[in-house]
């Protein structure tokens, strides 16, 4: 063999290796964009529920709010009693904070990218103990 062929085959695999790698990063940025995709609109179509559950609530303290103000015929007592509440239901949360909501939130967050690597077919090989 010259030179000449021996020089033309390392070009040509080199090439070669380069469109591969070209082709694997293709493909992990449509992973990463696909992921991407699936958790913004899980988190914003989480965002709009939690938008009308707060409307509700406030709507709903606002009503209970001027009950128990009309019970008591003032209705100052009534916005108190409802803000009592609230700070007790609010020191309550922020004392289970981490196993009420950070804690769902890092296992929804983690069940969604597992469902995304599933559909793509990017699960690992497991292999069942015997």
């Amino acid at each position: 063999m010259s030179f000449a062929n021996i020089s033309d085959s390392i070009r040509e695999s080199a090439n070669k290796l380069i469109e591969l790698v070209n082709a694997h990063l293709d493909y992990y940025q449509f992973v990463a964009f696909d992921k991407l995709v699936f958790l913004l609109s899980k988190s914003i179509s989480n965002g709009i529920l939690a938008f009308t559950g707060f409307m509700v609530i406030f709507f709903s303290s606002l009503a209970l709010a001027q009950f128990i103000g009309e019970l008591s015929n003032h209705n100052s007592v009534g916005f108190l009693a409802v803000a009592i509440l609230y700070g007790l239901g609010g020191w309550v949360i922020w004392s289970n904070r981490v196993k009420w909501i950070v804690n769902p939130i890092i296992a929804a967050l983690t069940e969604a990218i597992e469902e995304t690597s599933n559909d793509l077919g990017l699960e690992d090989d497991k292999e069942d103990d015997i």
